[in-house]
């Protein structure tokens, strides 16, 4: 599901003739990403415990959000609830 999600945001927020080279890239940091991790958990797990993993995780969660007030959105992008489909 997130890579349909983030397939749909590259499709809004990148131009139509760089498409391409930004799937690429999505798809590449991706396929890096996930070693990368997995042996990061390991060496945290062997060097720190296992609940090390969660403080871990903590922390760039929280780096992460600190980061979320310097993402630019194009100014034609709807309002955040505008995306909610609403009940009747």
């Amino acid at each position: 599901m997130r890579i349909n999600q983030s397939l749909a945001l590259l499709a809004d927020l990148v131009p139509a003739d760089q498409i391409g080279k930004a799937t690429g890239v999505l798809a590449a940091s991706g396929s890096i990403a996930a070693p990368l991790a997995s042996f990061a958990a390991g060496a945290t797990s062997d060097a720190f415990g296992i609940r090390a993993i969660f403080g871990l995780m903590a922390l760039m969660t929280i780096a992460a959000l600190s980061l979320l007030p310097a993402v630019r959105t194009p100014d034609s992008a709807p309002p955040l609830g505008a995306l909610v489909s609403q009940p009747a």
